[in-house]
């Protein structure tokens, strides 16, 4: 990766929006499908992939190594919810479509009134 040049992560014309960055991964939301998913893009390997695509609005998401966490309309309330995400080496798969591995994250929630709430 070279250094000091500037170099585009997201050019789609979905309003890409909100980034965050921990290590080489960035993440951001946009509206590529509709109404605001997560996506990621790691820059060790120049590859973009899905971090959440579903139903509703997920936005402002955070990341911090290999988990990201985000804001998530999906059932008409604002909850916390978030994801491990493959390994840099698995991500190329995951851009390629390998569902297997999307599959096979652990996805966490949370509820803002729940007492004690944790990730």
């Amino acid at each position: 990766m070279a250094t000091g040049r500037e170099f585009p992560i997201c050019t789609n014309d979905a309003d890409p929006t909100q980034p965050a960055i921990d290590g080489s991964i960035v993440v951001w939301s946009d509206q590529r499908n509709g109404d605001y998913d997560i996506y990621g893009y790691d820059l060790a390997k120049s590859v973009e992939f899905p971090v959440y695509v579903g139903p509703g609005e997920q936005f402002f998401p955070v990341v911090s190594g290999n988990l990201v966490v985000w804001q998530d309309g999906r059932d008409g309330q604002v909850d916390i919810w978030g994801v491990y995400i493959p390994e840099p080496a698995a991500l190329s798969l995951l851009a390629l479509g390998g569902l297997a591995i999307l599959g096979r994250r652990k996805a966490v929630g949370c509820r803002r009134q729940a007492p004690g709430c944790r990730l």
